[in-house]
């Protein structure tokens, strides 16, 4: 059961995981608006649940701005 679970939900960690580590590479990602928030939601529920809790610290944190120094890996 809890394979399943795993499985269900390693794509949206794998996000995490790749937001994370863009102040270490050549990329850069946003975090998802509101928008997008609601469509995870509606399309993944419990999505809210399981990761705004972690994306909503990462943005009040500042990690959408690079001179903010946070890097969301530490």
């Amino acid at each position: 059961r809890d394979a399943k679970k795993d499985a269900y939900w390693a794509h949206h960690d794998l996000f995490l995981l790749v937001y994370a580590l863009w102040p270490t590479g050549f990329f850069r990602l946003s975090l998802p608006d509101e928008e997008n928030v609601e469509w995870f939601e509606a399309n993944y529920p419990g999505w809210d649940a399981h990761y705004g809790k972690i994306l909503r610290e990462w943005k009040a944190l500042g990690c959408e701005d690079p001179k903010s120094g946070f890097i969301p890996i530490q």
